[in-house]
């Protein structure tokens, strides 16, 4: 019953809302491929499992291209390794992205540009060791090798500012419509 409910929740927002659309803007004077993501997780909320959430968006030339909101495989100890993994997650994306237009010979432009809203992330992504980061999957630390290479920059964003916010955690409709009118801002200025 609760799962019908949620259908026709579901269901009464796209009829009253059949204005809203993802654009797809061309800018003919550029001719390079710009991309720019952001990334988010929630750390540990869901109540059974305690595994985080990680949702992520990647723009290119101001386009959304690719978003994802889904569980992370293992259960993180720390809000900075909930963030670390969605930033792991978002960088696989975006280089196989790269590797498509690689092979397309349309390389985009680099560095592509990750934001994230936690400082912990950005810090363990600058190849700064810590006590704390011993422990982390070694398969996450591939992060560091893009980021020195400059094929990744990792910048911080504030909350109200990272538009993958919504694919994490449930928001208000207050914060929904700002991260809306905020991105349409974004995709607008391209």
């Amino acid at each position: 019953m609760h799962h019908f409910h949620v259908l026709l929740m579901v269901c009464d927002f796209l009829f009253k809302n059949k204005n809203l659309g993802i654009k797809f803007i061309r800018n003919q004077a550029d001719k390079n491929w710009k991309f720019d993501a952001y990334c988010d997780s929630d750390w540990g909320n869901d109540k059974d499992t305690r595994r985080s959430v990680t949702g992520y968006v990647i723009f290119m030339n101001g386009n959304p291209m690719s978003w994802v909101s889904r569980s992370q495989k293992t259960v993180s100890l720390a809000t900075a390794h909930a963030e670390y993994n969605a930033i792991s997650e978002v960088c696989r994306e975006i280089l196989y992205i790269k590797n498509i237009m690689d092979f397309l010979y349309m390389s985009p432009s680099l560095p592509v540009i990750v934001h994230c809203d936690n400082y912990g992330a950005i810090f363990l992504s600058k190849n700064q060791e810590s006590r704390l980061s011993k422990h982390l999957d070694i398969k996450t630390h591939f992060i560091r090798s893009y980021v020195e290479s400059g094929v990744i920059k990792i910048v911080f964003v504030k909350s109200e500012g990272n538009l993958a916010d919504g694919f994490t955690k449930s928001t208000g409709v207050e914060s929904y419509m700002r991260s809306f009118a905020y991105m349409d801002e974004i995709c607008s200025d391209g």
